[in-house]
């Protein structure tokens, strides 16, 4: 019985944890460039309302998990040399962490 009362405390405990609302951008632009622009290094800014990457796949996969270039298997074009260059940028309404 007293199991049974230890059980529906707890349940009852997680159950009234409010839901954790994950940040989201306001707006977002992905735009691939056209093979003929004029390449520069891959570049990323992050602030608390904006975020502003340049770079290849594999640039974008480094910086966001972390990983290094040579410990992801993917196709030839997400790494340099490559015509498959994007530019991202991200806002937000309010500051949200890194």
């Amino acid at each position: 019985m007293r199991l049974a009362a230890a059980l529906l405390f707890a349940c009852g405990g997680i159950l009234a944890q409010p839901a954790v609302v994950a940040p989201t951008f306001d707006v977002a632009s992905v735009k691939r460039l056209p093979a003929d622009a004029p390449r520069r290094g891959s570049t990323f800014q992050i602030t608390p309302v904006s975020s502003t990457l340049h770079g290849t796949l594999g640039n974008f996969i480094m910086w966001a998990w972390g990983y290094e270039n040579f410990r992801v298997i993917g196709p030839k074009w997400r790494d340099y040399p490559t015509d498959i260059v994007y530019d991202i940028a991200a806002k937000t309404a309010s500051p949200v962490p890194e």
